[in-house]
């Protein structure tokens, strides 16, 4: 059980254990002021966060790495959690889901990079996917789950979080996302550094899962490269840290909302 003691801090419970002897008790006070999430809906295909057409989304042929924690509420099909396209109604982009048997994927266009690994109802998990030097890379908690070779020109125009962006502007997206998502950030042009490697071994542990709120420099990121960073604020499904476009809700806003605590 935990508590919320306003109006200063975040104060986790103090945890007692009674023994024979007496008590042990041990506290903790967090103070991460971006350990929050964002919930989507996942009933109708308008419940997502999109960021305006823009080139900055684009990652071209070069390197790049978007990644979030997922707390998926129920897998009754396909989930989307984000993913990006050239335009409306194409499938020349990337997408990144869970199957409706937990099994986490990354596609491009007709392409499909699938991990041995699933993902587990309703239990925070970390996931990344990276583009290095041609290579794609998804990790989940730091372990790495599957490699290939890539070198695919992502000319992305559109950045759509909660549903597949092929059909946003028509309202007829489909694999809509059902559940929490936190501190998602989106990098294009490089790779953080604590993610980088040569490995191509799949269960072999590269990274630590972060263990506190992104920034635009943790785990050795570019902050220039950092296109979107967002889904961790207290007050706004919508509100980032950093965005290269204008962000806003879909047209069922109300499928969209602030989370309880994050992953930390």
């Amino acid at each position: 059980m935990s508590f919320l003691i306003y109006p200063t801090i975040k104060q986790a419970p103090i945890l007692g254990m009674l023994g024979m002897g007496g008590g042990i008790a041990r506290s903790r006070v967090t103070e991460d002021a971006g350990n929050f999430s964002v919930f989507f809906n996942g009933t109708t295909s308008k419940s997502f966060i999109r960021g305006a057409n823009n080139s900055c989304w684009a990652a071209g042929t070069g390197d790049f790495s978007v990644e979030v924690f997922l707390k998926a509420d129920q897998y009754n099909h396909y989930l989307n959690f984000v993913n990006t396209r050239a335009a409306a109604g194409t499938t020349a982009g990337w997408t990144f889901s869970v199957e409706s048997d937990g099994t986490l994927g990354f596609y491009t266009n007709n392409h499909t990079y699938s991990t041995a690994g699933s993902v587990v109802d309703d239990v925070w998990t970390h996931v990344v996917t990276t583009r290095q030097s041609g290579k794609l890379r998804l990790f989940q908690d730091g372990v790495l789950r599957s490699s290939a070779d890539n070198t695919q020109n992502f000319s992305n125009q559109m950045f759509v979080i909660g549903i597949n962006a092929s059909g946003v502007d028509s309202n007829t997206a489909a694999g809509w996302y059902r559940g929490y998502m936190s501190n998602l950030r989106y990098i294009v042009g490089s790779v953080p550094t604590d993610y980088q490697t040569s490995s191509t071994t799949n269960g072999t542990t590269i990274f630590t899962t972060p263990t506190s709120s992104l920034t635009t420099t943790s785990q050795g990121a570019t902050a220039s490269d950092v296109q979107f960073l967002g889904l961790k604020d207290e007050t706004s499904a919508t509100a980032t840290d950093v965005a290269g476009a204008t962000i806003s809700k879909g047209n069922h806003g109300s499928d969209v909302t602030v989370g309880h605590a994050g992953p930390f």
